[in-house]
């Protein structure tokens, strides 16, 4: 089974092993060569004219200390545009990598794969604002619209509605009528400023310290303003985030993040993130249904929101519905183009699908967009594994360079030396597999049995994996890997057992 590092939910416990190698009586004559697969970029469809990105805009700021704010506008813009489902609004994820850069506006439109840039700066002084704004068609890098704002903090709300509906009107659309008051949640600019702050963090979730710092920016706005609906949904995707990158406990999280959903929803149910959060908790609680309604709400509301894209093509692919799947995903790389998340989303899917050469694109391209994402060398390897270079999967997945990481490659190791014929390796390596993670990687253990097709050890760790509920056991209906076991009588039952009997709650969006 590929590592599906962004889907991890709870944190697992690891313990450090040596590299991987080749065995010394494997000789480098015996060795295969690794497959070659070209790291082209993914085709991109034609660009619609109702399209637009939106870059961060510069902070003027005397002291530039105002950066978070700046950000804060770029991406209220972005949130109140998205809502349109006839405009295609890059992600925030993607528009943002141009930070900082001095990249040609035409350059950015075609990397981004929009026909129209927004663009501009913010002066933030003793409460006095000078916004500047420009709109630009990138195809001749013409000035659709521009315009400079000189007003006071406590007009930022209706500047936002302002530029937000000037924009619309230029690209010949419409946004959905929301007051001001409702678009941002509050009228305290206390709170929204605390708000910025904890939105600017998230921007870069890398330590735990970060997670803690954006927690603390939103708890400190909802105290300021307790019906502040965005403030919640934010603090419940963080949170949820916090826990699915191994920085907080599940057991201990996941009830403050349905809280904080629950209390979004209730205060404004026109918050798609809110209803991501939502969709989530119920996801990782199997409760497929409630997970398909909640994000198909969500999409609904924000049709370039990748985050929910990405859960509703999972919750399309764990019914079998893999072409869905394929296309979900396809629309949230479009959305959100230079993500490299969204192309290991791809990875996953192409490998359930059986496309291993296209699913290794994806991995590399991930690569190219960020060179220390994690497991990505583990999914390389299994796929080249797949395809019958066992020698060149091993090669590989004794590049990952994160040992927490690499030790769910283990699964994968045991294979390789089984295609290699040295059993001996491949029976130490389960045992330490094993020995090591019976408490939280029981579905991967299964799928080693399945492989090696012993199916009532198989069977065994299944059971074993469904009383931890391992987040792995949504996906045996699609997993490769469990090929024998669905070939077993007593696979239907456990397709009864967990719901996935038929496509009753598949994604229709």
């Amino acid at each position: 089974m590929l590592v599906m590092v962004a889907a991890a939910v709870v944190a697992a416990s690891y313990f450090a092993l040596d590299r991987f190698v080749l065995p010394k009586r494997l000789s480098q004559n015996d060795r295969a060569p690794a497959a070659s697969v070209k790291s082209d970029t993914l085709a991109q469809s034609k660009v619609p004219e109702k399209s637009i990105a939106v870059l961060p805009f510069i902070d003027m700021s005397e002291k530039h200390d105002q950066e978070y704010f700046s950000d804060g506008l770029s991406e209220e813009l972005i949130n109140q545009l998205a809502q349109n489902a006839d405009l295609l609004v890059i992600a925030r994820t993607s528009s943002f990598q141009f930070k900082a850069k001095s990249e040609d506006i035409r350059s950015i439109a075609a990397s981004l794969g929009v026909a129209n840039v927004l663009e501009g700066s913010v002066r933030n002084s003793a409460g006095k604002l000078r916004i500047t704004v420009q709109l630009i068609r990138a195809a001749d890098g013409a000035h659709v619209w521009s315009k400079t704002y000189d007003r006071t903090l406590d007009d930022i709300f209706k500047i936002q509605d302002e530029i937000a509906n000037t924009v619309a009107q230029a690209l010949k659309t419409t946004l959905r009528g929301r007051d001001s008051q409702i678009s941002s949640g509050t009228k305290s600019l206390e709170a929204y400023n605390l708000y910025l702050q904890g939105l600017s963090v998230n921007q870069h979730l890398n330590e735990h310290s970060d997670f803690e710092t954006a927690v603390d920016y939103l708890r400190q706005a909802i105290k300021v303003d307790p019906g502040y609906a965005a403030a919640w949904a934010l603090l419940s995707r963080t949170l949820a985030r916090q826990v699915e990158g191994g920085f907080a406990p599940a057991n201990t999280t996941k009830d403050e993040v349905r809280r904080a959903a629950e209390q979004s929803l209730r205060l404004d149910t026109g918050l798609a993130s809110a209803h991501d959060s939502m969709a989530r908790i119920l996801f990782y609680e199997w409760d497929l249904g409630g997970a398909a309604l909640e994000v198909r709400h969500a999409v609904e509301l924000d049709p370039n929101d990748s985050f929910a894209l990405n859960l509703a093509s999972h919750l399309a692919a764990i019914r079998g519905q893999l072409d869905k799947a394929l296309e979900l995903i396809n629309r949230a790389i479009r959305s959100d183009p230079a993500n490299p998340w969204r192309y290991h989303d791809l990875g996953q899917t192409l490998y359930w699908i059986g496309r291993y050469q296209e699913a290794l694109i994806a991995y590399r391209h991930e690569l190219d967009l960020n060179p220390k994402a994690r497991g990505v060398h583990c999914n390389n390897g299994g796929l080249l594994l797949r395809m019958g270079d066992a020698t060149g999967a091993l090669e590989e997945m004794d590049r990952e360079n994160d040992p927490k990481v690499r030790m769910e490659c283990t699964g994968d190791v045991v294979q390789v030396y089984d295609a290699l014929g040295l059993k001996p390796e491949a029976d130490a390596a389960l045992v330490r597999f094993e020995k090591a993670h019976a408490t939280d990687e029981a579905y991967d253990i299964a799928c080693v049995y399945s492989i090696r097709g012993d199916l009532n050890k198989a069977f065994s760790w299944l059971d074993r994996a469904y009383r931890q509920h391992d987040r792995g056991m949504l996906y045996i209906k699609i997993e490769p890997e469990l090929k024998n076991v669905r070939a077993d009588p007593r696979y239907k039952a456990w397709l009864v057992k967990m719901n996935l009997s038929d496509d009753a709650t598949g994604m229709h969006l």
